[in-house]
């Protein structure tokens, strides 16, 4: 956490979770320390290609309503086909410019964590946008 609290280069933190299963405790919790702290977030959820897009529709306002997540900060993503790749670079472009106004000679840096609840074992991956 010490990496998300002092990174003052920070933009957003990218939160991933498979769209197939319910809202964990974990992500519920990591997502409202991220936005305690005043880190901006982007949820992507990931596997989208294993759901018809009706499932797609209701896992995503159940995911939505579980975390308190607007749609205009998630993503629905699939690294199979390639869907919501457009949409989640955009979207991540928007936070880096909004986080940085001043991007010149700058790399942006991405940094991938995972945090795993020892009760249900668990994963969430996150990843940290820099500039």
């Amino acid at each position: 956490t010490s990496y998300l609290e002092t990174r003052a280069s920070l933009s957003c933190v990218v939160v991933i979770m498979d769209i197939r299963h319910p809202p964990k405790e974990l992500d519920t919790q990591l997502i409202a320390w991220l936005r305690m702290k005043g880190i901006a977030i982007i949820a992507v959820y990931t596997k989208v290609d294993k759901l018809s897009r009706n499932e797609q529709r209701k896992n995503a306002q159940m995911l939505d309503a579980g975390h308190t997540i607007r749609a205009a900060e998630r993503v629905l993503f699939s690294a199979k086909t390639g869907d919501g790749r457009d949409e989640l670079e955009q979207a991540i472009g928007r936070a880096v410019q909004q986080g940085a106004p001043d991007l010149e000679g700058r790399g942006v840096e991405r940094r991938v964590g995972g945090l795993r609840d020892p009760v249900l074992g668990a994963e969430s991956r996150i990843v940290g946008i820099a500039h």
